[in-house]
């Protein structure tokens, strides 16, 4: 079954473009029929899979996991145009190099970007909230330590040096 779906896809234009993508589809479905996909490591589809063997740094080196995440982004293009009839198809959950045989019937559903944005999405929108809390504890602090000081109609703040000297007025 697996074997068949391989076929399909790699006929597929937007596979025959992509010889690597082939390989490396070709590759993941043998260790799956092998069954030896379960002990897939990113060295082994690097070095096995796509023809990497010059002194690889599995830690550094993102090839694999890079050509894995482009392989699902192309199955799950072909799976929504060309292959869209199919009555099975092959998945690679993320976090994983073990492919996967699902029916059509019972697909996943499709990841919204903007409610689950990519981790470094992610991280870039938790990275503005985390500079956000941080700016407003630290006008906190300055306040309470009186080194900032409100003037009375809310308008100005004044950086306070100690010893009576004030800094220019910041205007709100």
């Amino acid at each position: 079954m697996i074997e068949q779906e391989v076929e399909a896809i790699t006929a597929d234009a937007s596979f025959a473009r992509s010889p690597v993508m082939v390989k490396l589809l070709r590759y993941l479905a043998g260790q799956q029929l092998c069954g030896d996909s379960t002990h897939i490591k990113s060295y082994m589809i690097a070095a096995d899979g796509l023809g990497y063997t010059d002194h690889m740094d599995s830690q550094a080196d993102t090839h694999a996991r890079v050509a894995v995440a482009r392989l699902r982004r192309m199955l799950e293009g072909y799976y929504s145009t060309t292959g869209k009839d199919r009555p099975i198809r092959l998945t690679i959950p993320k976090g994983s190099y073990k492919i996967h045989l699902i029916e059509a019937s019972v697909q996943e559903a499709p990841s919204n970007p903007e409610t689950n944005p990519e981790p470094s999405q992610r991280w870039w929108r938790d990275r503005r909230k985390i500079m956000a809390i941080v700016w407003f504890i630290l006008l906190v602090v300055a306040l309470t330590a009186g080194r900032l000081t409100v003037d009375h109609d809310m308008t100005e703040l004044r950086w306070n040096y100690g010893d009576g000297v004030e800094g220019a007025p910041l205007r709100l």
